[in-house]
């Protein structure tokens, strides 16, 4: 990290997981693992929710299919309602129940799942982030930063992280 701040491209390895679409269905993420990686931020971002709220989960994965995902518990920032045009996203960090956590139906939704490596269960090595229906149309789009390089090198796209 330098002086002025963290460069995403060059010392991050960045994920556009979900590009912008309509999740008025559920939708299941991909795997992530954590392969050469300490740090997973996940961004959320909902726009207009015409239906009602979207859950949304976390589930920690033993391999790509995945064959066990059970739901976990996690740590996330939310702010509900970016039609305000506030900077109120919270200064403390929520954990979750294995539920997961709710994000409104507003003119739009902002959250950022924080999650440790090491917070996952032994024998699972990557997660997955899952959109609950949310009933009718519902545009969002969600990306992941992993952070903590093991090997750190020059672009961070060097690095894989593999993603099933």
């Amino acid at each position: 990290m330098s002086a002025h701040g963290i460069n995403i491209a060059e010392e991050c390895h960045f994920l556009p997981e979900i590009t912008p679409r309509n999740i008025k269905a559920a939708k299941n993420g991909d795997v992530i693992f954590f392969k050469n990686y300490a740090h997973a931020s996940i961004l959320i971002m909902l726009g207009a929710t015409m239906g009602g709220a979207s859950i949304i989960t976390l589930e920690e994965c033993d391999d790509a299919t995945p064959t066990t995902s059970p739901a976990i518990n996690f740590d996330y920032y939310k702010w509900d309602g970016l039609a305000t045009n506030t900077d109120k996203l919270a200064n403390k960090a929520t954990t979750t129940a294995t539920t997961g956590v709710s994000l409104a139906a507003s003119a739009g939704a902002f959250c950022i799942i924080e999650l440790d490596a090491d917070t996952l269960d032994a024998g699972y090595t990557g997660f997955r982030v899952n959109f609950g229906a949310a009933g009718a149309a519902a545009y969002g789009a969600m990306a992941c930063v992993l952070s903590g390089s093991r090997y750190a090198a020059k672009p961070s796209n060097n690095l894989t992280a593999v993603v099933a």
